[in-house]
């Protein structure tokens, strides 16, 4: 179960950064979509700014990975 959230996790915060991306390149914010890409702890603030579900998505992605980390047991 440990090692299904944190891949579920993986995933979902993997999504949440290149949608946060491009929302930022398409909506002509160039440089906030290089943060996002280049600056690893850009990845916790800047959904918010790009949207709300985006903010919300990105703390459960976060949530499944210390969970997963947390059930595994190898």
């Amino acid at each position: 179960m440990g090692k299904i959230s944190m891949v579920a996790g993986y995933v979902l915060g993997g999504v949440i950064y290149l949608v946060t991306a491009g929302i930022f390149f398409s909506n002509g914010e160039n440089f906030l979509g290089l943060v996002q890409l280049f600056v690893p702890p850009a990845v916790f603030v800047l959904p918010w700014l790009a949207s709300p579900a985006l903010g919300i998505m990105s703390l459960a992605s976060v949530a499944l990975m210390v969970v997963g980390a947390a059930l595994d047991k190898d």
